[in-house]
């Protein structure tokens, strides 16, 4: 069974809540972690002291030991770090330490892949780069429109074990050619979703955008 939920007072000292880093800033409430992805620990303290470093560890409720994970930034209120790869699909427990005050844990689900791309709402639209002939990137947007034949890229996290083969793109109801999906290259825990804009897309503004991946989309 998975959590309900992933919210815990422990001690009266901070609760975490942990979400996808893409659905952080839109407050989409998923609470699903699939390894290789870049996920954060919202928290509450009611320490004088703001952590200035912090540690992540996942128990997988079938393994003994605890897998650390890759801390990429702590905050005063947030711990962003990326799901091991080596963490069995599963329920397991969650345990970190912000700075010196007390380790905490709360409970989370570890899915195959759970997809969320970074947007600026929670449907989006979605922050998206046009990529120019010359191969600089400018930002999606209702002055910058893409164009046929363009290439685009999407950013998130969450891809998981997903092979590109089992990855697919609508545009408008159109099919797009797929030209990469997969871990951003320097970017620990991001993903990177490359498409060229195929003839027939129609034109507008928020064209609906579709990606599958395996048997989600």
């Amino acid at each position: 069974m998975r959590a309900p939920a992933l919210l815990l007072l422990i001690a009266g000292i901070s609760y975490g809540q942990v979400q996808s880093a893409a659905d952080v800033a839109v407050g989409v409430q998923t609470q699903l972690l699939a390894p290789g992805s870049l996920a954060v620990i919202n928290y509450s303290s009611v320490s004088n002291t703001p952590a200035l470093s912090a540690t992540v560890s996942l128990q997988p409720a079938n393994l003994t030991a605890p897998v650390s994970a890759q801390v990429t930034n702590v905050t005063p209120s947030a711990i962003t770090f990326v799901v091991p790869t080596s963490v069995p699909v599963g329920d397991a427990q969650l345990i970190y330490k912000p700075g010196t005050q007390a380790t905490q844990w709360t409970p989370v689900f570890i899915v195959p892949a759970n997809l969320a791309l970074f947007r600026t709402g929670a449907t989006g639209p979605l922050t998206a780069q046009n990529i120019n002939p010359d191969g600089t990137a400018v930002l999606n947007g209702l002055a910058t429109p893409a164009q046929p034949g363009q290439p685009v890229v999407l950013w998130g996290t969450g891809l998981g074990s997903t092979l590109q083969s089992a990855v697919g793109i609508t545009l408008g109801g159109v099919a797009q050619t797929l030209l990469y999906a997969g871990a951003a290259p320097g970017q620990p825990g991001l993903n990177q979703i490359n498409f060229k804009v195929a003839a027939g897309t129609p034109d507008g503004c928020y064209v609906p955008l579709t990606v599958s991946y395996g048997t989600q989309s």
